[in-house]
Order: C-alpha cells, then structure tokens, then sequence
C-alpha cells in the first residue's frame, strides 16, 4: 500500500513538473533558462522512472517472499512434520515422507541462495526457527538426514553457512542444541562439506548479494 502511494505521488510531481517546463518552455522561447528547464525535465523524469522500477522491485520481491513463505505453510506434509516439532513430539519411520517433503522445502532454499535469488539473512528471518529446529531433530536425523545424508549435501552445506551467519551476529543459542547435526555426523559432516565445497563457496559468495 505505501509503495503503490509512493509511486502515484511521483506521478503526480512528474506531471506538474514536465507541465511547469513546457509552460515555460513555450512563455520563454529561444533562452537558457529554456535549456535549463529542458535539463531539468530530463533529469526529473529519469528520476521517476527510477522510483518506478524501484516500486515495482519491491511489489515484486515482497510477493515473492509472501510465496514462499505461503508454500511452506500450506504444505500438508510440512505441516504435519511442523506441528510435531513445535510440540515437542516424536516422529516415527512411518513420519519419513513428509520428514523428506520439509527437508526438501530447505533444499529448495539452498538452490534460491545460491543463485542468489535470496541472501541467508531473509532465509534467516523468514525460517531460522524452522530450519533448526528440524536439522537438529534427533527422529528426522534418524529416519531420513543420516541415512540419506549423500543426498543431503546441498542441505548439510545450507546449514554450515547458516549456522556460520547466526553465529557471526552471537545468536547461536537461539538454535544451539545438543543434537547439533555436526555431532550427529561426526566425523562424516566435515567430508559432505568438502564433497560440496564448490557448492559451499558459490552459496557464500551469494550470501553477499
């Protein structure tokens, strides 16, 4: 709502101001103050279409994010999954598939970052809770992050650099948990990462955009 006023505001003054110019371009023929105005008119407009691109920038990331955000929430899977970590409840073998559905969902988010589609610190915002709270899940490691962890290498080095940046602003104990999946693979975590590590160092240099 504030952006679409934003930009109709600007339409507005563009238009008095290109009207003021040509008013005066006409009363003043043939003079500086003409060529000034002629600057000045060029000047204002490439200004409004900055703000008009800008606006349209911001509409357009603001319903991205709303999209994704959306596709989470309104996944039959995830949900399920969700309701049961945020209650503190045990998932069983028979709980694998939407476990893999809602890991998934972050593998997405990885491919996003490293394309720098987002940066970490919108993932952050949008999914820190959600994101930890199943990386460090001792049923979903056990039933599908362990055993499928080759498959996992985009989301193991998602979490390295995720935990890298919370870590980096000293907000590691929001998520710490003594299920961290570093101790859960062990010696293994280490070798996924450098298995990705080509992965690991583009998604870096995404998070700087």
């Amino acid at each position: 709502m504030h952006i679409r006023r934003r930009t109709k505001i600007v339409g507005v003054l563009f238009i008095v101001a290109a009207s003021g110019a040509i008013i005066l371009f006409v009363a003043l023929p043939d003079s500086v103050l003409q060529q000034a105005l002629a600057a000045a008119a060029t000047v204002i407009a490439a200004v409004a279409i900055w703000f008009q691109i800008k606006a349209e920038k911001d509409v357009a990331i603001g319903e991205f994010i709303m999209n994704l955000n959306n596709s989470f929430n309104d996944n039959a899977s995830i949900g399920r999954v969700y309701r049961r970590l945020v209650r503190e409840k045990r998932l069983a073998d028979r709980d694998q598939y939407d476990a893999m559905v809602y890991l998934t969902f972050f593998e997405t988010c990885y491919l996003l970052h490293a394309r720098r589609v987002v940066d970490i610190a919108l993932l952050d915002d949008l999914f820190g809770y959600r994101f930890f709270v199943a990386m460090h899940n001792p049923d979903i490691q056990r039933i599908e992050l362990i055993p499928d962890r080759y498959s996992y290498r985009n989301l193991i080095t998602l979490y390295d650099i995720w935990r890298d940046h919370v870590r980096a602003q000293g907000r590691w104990g929001e998520y710490a948990s003594s299920n961290e999946l570093e101790e859960a693979l062990g010696s293994e975590y280490g070798e996924l990462l450098h298995s990705g590590a080509g992965r690991r160092e583009g998604a870096r240099r995404g998070s700087a955009a």
